[in-house]
């Protein structure tokens, strides 16, 4: 199709973007910037094929690309959008899984708020090496890095106000985290604070207060530990319960999921983002 093909790859079709599923204009964008170089030499063999039948679609395609201004600037946006993509990405792979992964929900939520916010203002030197071999003024790239910051503003906002009071259970998605052990020390210890979980009105209060006792929590992971042990002796009731918390715990965090890698994977590069 093209002599620009690097040798043993093969020409592929671009993805088409679907309406139910998110991530197919993302990647639909990544697949772009991958092909950005071909798309010239490509249209104008289409155009001489096609002769007076060229759609016109093909047409605008090939005017735009013979400007260079205009040319270079789509691929730095393409090529910026491709790049900051990744997190949205990851994270619509997360949500529309079958993961159990509410505990974790409103986190993830948060930390691309975070992330967002932080990017609201972008400075040329973060995005110098988009521009780098390309002849463009520094009005253009001004003018893209503004595109772009805007980008970041209006996604934001939007999410702001779904995290704000727009998801009408965005209350329980804070509230469920006192399921994951590991946001402990940061929940509160008091039972009217999880109003939006049904029924946990009803947990008495010393096995909430014990539920978030440091101590009783060490001490029962010692527990846990000594009873896979060899030195293991008789399990009282007491015990015998919480051992099978952790041992239910455990294998949520280490056997419930497909592949039990992917969220730390994300984790990293969502932190590297």
């Amino acid at each position: 199709m093209t002599t620009n093909l690097p040798p043993g790859r093969k020409a592929t079709m671009a993805p088409n973007p679907c309406a139910t599923r998110w991530n197919s204009w993302f990647t639909a964008v990544q697949y772009h910037s991958e092909h950005f170089g071909l798309y010239k030499e490509f249209i104008e063999k289409e155009i001489d094929t096609c002769g007076k039948t060229t759609p016109q679609s093909v047409e605008r395609l090939h005017e735009m690309l013979q400007d260079p201004n205009m040319a270079e600037s789509l691929q730095v946006q393409i090529s910026i959008m491709a790049d900051k993509c990744r997190v949205l990405i990851g994270l619509l792979d997360i949500f529309q899984s079958r993961r159990p992964i509410v505990t974790k929900a409103f986190d993830y939520l948060e930390d691309l708020h975070m992330k967002l916010e932080a990017n609201k203002d972008l400075s040329y030197e973060t995005c110098a090496e988009y521009f780098e071999g390309l002849d463009l003024s520094f009005a253009i790239k001004m003018q893209i890095l503004n595109r772009v910051e805007q980008a970041y503003i209006n996604a934001e906002d939007k999410l702001s106000k779904y995290i704000s009071d727009g998801q009408p259970a965005i209350s329980f998605l804070k509230e469920v985290r006192v399921f994951d052990p590991r946001h402990i020390a940061f929940m509160s210890d008091s039972v009217s604070s999880y109003e939006s979980i049904p029924g946990f009105s009803d947990v008495p209060k010393n096995e909430l207060d014990a539920y978030f006792t440091r101590l009783d929590a060490e001490r029962s992971n010692s527990i846990y530990k000594l009873g896979l042990s060899s030195r293991r002796k008789s399990v009282t009731n007491d015990n015998l319960k919480a051992l099978v918390f952790l041992n239910h715990n455990q294998r949520l965090a280490s056997r419930a999921f497909e592949d039990k890698d992917f969220e730390e994977d994300f984790d990293d590069s969502f932190d590297e983002a």
